[in-house]
């Protein structure tokens, strides 16, 4: 019983699609946190200006990883696709943000805890969004 749920889980198309999301993410979150220190330690710049910076970059990123490797989109009318990534994207940092602040200036949470707290909230909206609409394929 056990093998036969594991091999359910492991072979339903939408939970491969969901690790390899997570999978582009983590790569893109681990940029994006890397950036965010560079930039506020070495560029003093201010945290939320610095993670903004550093998400936006890692958005171009994630959506060439995501559009090839994880949806295999073959949509033509990429520029399109590319507002829709970038909408979510763009949601996705307001959500950033605003945990990041309610963290770090509510509770005192240092920037790089809240900043991996803060991706982990974003991930379910940005999974969910693109998953349903920036790449949504008819066959699914």
């Amino acid at each position: 019983m056990k093998k036969n749920i594991l091999s359910a889980i492991f072979t339903n198309e939408s939970f491969i699609r969901f690790i390899k999301y997570t999978l582009v993410g983590t790569c893109s979150s681990t940029l994006d946190v890397g950036g965010l220190y560079v930039l506020v330690q070495y560029g003093h710049v201010s945290v939320l200006v610095a993670a903004t910076i550093s998400y936006i970059v890692t958005a171009f990123i994630g959506y060439l990883l995501n559009r090839i490797w994880t949806f295999k989109s073959n949509d033509t009318k990429y520029e399109i696709q590319f507002v829709k990534y970038l909408t979510v994207s763009l949601i996705g940092l307001l959500f950033n943000n605003i945990t990041m602040f309610i963290l770090i200036d509510a509770m005192n949470v240092w920037y790089i805890f809240s900043k991996i707290y803060a991706l982990l909230v974003v991930l379910i909206w940005t999974y969910w969004g693109n998953n349903k609409w920036t790449f949504k394929s008819k066959n699914r």
